[in-house]
């Protein structure tokens, strides 16, 4: 599992870096045919746009992490209510089966966010 998570980051952020670097330093070169500026140039893009997608990636990676979490404790409360009721197992992997929570999940965290996000933040002393 930790080797396809480094191949899909290597995926991620490596082509796009070098692609855009090197589409940026094709133009560097029609344009100036200076191959030390173009190496400067090919390096700068390279690392700005890898430095980018990493983070992006780190953030996917760090909410769907979340999602899991969340997933993990709608469906132990979904339990838990289905035991209160006294519902059977079959009965309760059929209330299971009709919730998506996926879906549930990530609304809670996206607007959990929100309303994080529209609170003042508290003032420095």
């Amino acid at each position: 599992m930790a080797v396809a998570s480094v191949r899909s980051t290597l995926r991620a952020v490596v082509w796009p870096a070098a692609l855009s670097a090197a589409i940026v330093d094709f133009a560097m070169d029609l344009m100036f045919r200076n191959s030390t500026l173009n190496v400067a140039t090919f390096a700068v893009v390279f690392v700005l746009v890898a430095a980018k997608r990493y983070r992006d990636c780190r953030r996917d990676h760090a909410f769907q992490q979340r999602v899991a979490v969340r997933r993990e404790r709608l469906i132990a409360e979904k339990r838990r209510h289905c035991e209160a009721l006294g519902l059977d197992e079959p009965a309760t992997l059929r209330a299971l089966r009709r919730c998506d929570f996926d879906r549930t999940a990530v609304w809670e965290l996206v607007l959990s966010g929100m309303r994080s996000a529209d609170s003042p933040a508290p003032a420095s002393k």
